[in-house]
């Protein structure tokens, strides 16, 4: 053979083998634990819906995407995590003014077992709080709150 064709020849098989490992279903990782990829499961399996609502958080405002996509779902294949999640697959969605959803959003449906599903609240997230009355003390007077008791005396 010519050195020509044996490097069409490698071309066209690298092409192949590129077009086929796009074809596959890429591994999602566990937003939980992060160190094992999630097991595809059809939405009927878990009792989910097959589509639902986008949920990708927009930049600089409080909404999320309302467009209706598909939803792919995985369960963590490590046993001690167990851990549910979304994504959305096809990102196909169209809404009114014909401009397709592209939100690859992951969403954790049911927090794993692991030590990261079950972390301790940080600093910012509320912990426990202190017992007492559920009511407000109806002996001492009301006080209408001023601005000078937001901040601290020096």
């Amino acid at each position: 053979m010519s050195p020509h064709r044996n490097t069409m020849l490698l071309n066209l098989v690298l092409f192949v083998i590129a077009i086929a490992s796009c074809v596959g279903d890429h591994a999602q990782l566990c937003p939980c634990c992060k160190k094992t990829n999630g097991i595809p499961y059809q939405p009927h399996q878990l009792g989910l819906p097959p589509q639902d609502r986008c949920g990708c958080a927009l930049i600089m405002t409080n909404k999320t995407c309302a467009n209706i996509v598909n939803k792919a779902y995985y369960v963590c294949g490590d046993s001690k995590c167990g851990a549910i999640f979304r994504i959305n697959p096809g990102w196909a969605s169209r809404i009114e003014t014909g401009r397709p959803c592209k939100h690859p959003v992951k969403e954790l449906l049911v927090p794993g077992r692991c030590k990261a599903g079950q972390s301790a609240p940080g600093p910012s997230e509320p912990g426990p709080s202190e017992p007492g009355p559920s009511e407000p003390d109806s002996l001492k007077p009301h006080k209408e709150p001023h601005l000078y008791n937001f901040f601290p005396l020096s």
